[in-house]
């Protein structure tokens, strides 16, 4: 029960008008989606700007026996770190927000400085610490600052 060539031909033709009206719904349809986007698109560009988003990282402490300038923690803003006399800065002196809310660097500390470690004292000379000085206590034979005379016999 095959088709003859004139039943094969008018089909085709039937199958081909078909097509032709779906296409023509489909086209229609993609243009009313295409005109609802564009009015969606101009909505959307015409709105109010949203304020742009401020980032800013966690407030700071000063380091103990040390001071922290600087107050803003909004991206790229600087915040430094000194140390009281008598303590020296281990770390950084600065830090600087970064935009993922972080800032550079590691927290600074302040160490006290040791009066005694450079060995001030000479001749068998004793250092003993004091709030940012020190003393020497000298062997009898010696005297001064720092036991740098020999006394006199």
């Amino acid at each position: 029960n095959c088709l003859n060539k004139q039943q094969l031909l008018a089909a085709i033709r039937q199958m081909q008008q078909f097509l032709k009206g779906q296409e023509t719904r489909f086209a229609e349809g993609i243009r009313i989606m295409k005109n609802r986007l564009a009015t969606i698109q101009n909505s959307v560009a015409k709105a109010v700007p949203e304020p742009p988003t401020v980032v800013s990282c966690p407030a700071l402490e000063a380091p103990s026996d040390g001071n922290k300038f600087g107050s803003k923690y909004t991206v790229d803003h600087d915040i430094y770190f000194t140390c009281n006399p008598g303590f020296q800065l281990i770390g950084p002196s600065s830090r600087v927000c970064q935009p993922n809310g972080s800032w550079t660097g590691d927290t600074p500390h302040c160490r006290d400085i040791s009066e005694c470690s450079s060995h001030p004292c000479q001749n068998g000379g004793t250092c003993l610490e004091g709030a940012n000085q020190y003393k020497c206590i000298c062997p009898q034979e010696w005297t001064g600052s720092s036991c740098q005379y020999q006394t006199q016999k």
